[in-house]
């Protein structure tokens, strides 16, 4: 089930995410410079695998466990849209990578395709926002 691996949100974004948070914790800019490489690889593949519109919809997700009306016995049947999960991450991880990069000083080389991700911030796009206005 499991090969070949598959990039998951959630589980990947630990690329940006824990290295992030422990900069953000202590200030040390060290684990950014050894990390960069793993964290910028990983949004420039989301960025690919989501595409234009930036939605990460074509893979097997994981997050069932973020549905708290989840069945227990079968938590592959969340109501929550999968898409909805991974997309909202990956926005996460690129914001993260750009704030990254910036606390690095511009020192840093990124794919053409990382720089479109991080530079173009995006929030939820039209698939999963509500219809009415609230």
């Amino acid at each position: 089930f499991w090969t070949p691996v598959r990039p998951t949100a959630i589980w990947g974004d630990a690329a940006t995410f824990v290295p992030w948070e422990i900069y953000q914790a202590s200030g040390d800019t060290t684990i950014l410079a050894a990390q960069w490489e793993s964290a910028h690889t990983w949004v420039d593949l989301v960025c690919e695998r989501a595409g234009a519109d930036r939605i990460w919809d074509g893979d097997f997700q994981l997050g069932d466990w973020l549905d708290p009306a989840a069945p227990p016995e079968d938590p592959l049947r969340a109501m929550t849209d999968p898409a909805l999960v991974a997309t909202a991450f990956f926005a996460e991880s690129a914001r993260i990578v750009s704030s990254w990069a910036q606390v690095r000083g511009g020192r840093v080389a990124m794919r053409a395709s990382t720089q479109h991700c991080t530079k173009n911030p995006f929030g939820f796009p039209p698939p999963f926002r509500p219809r009415r206005r609230f």
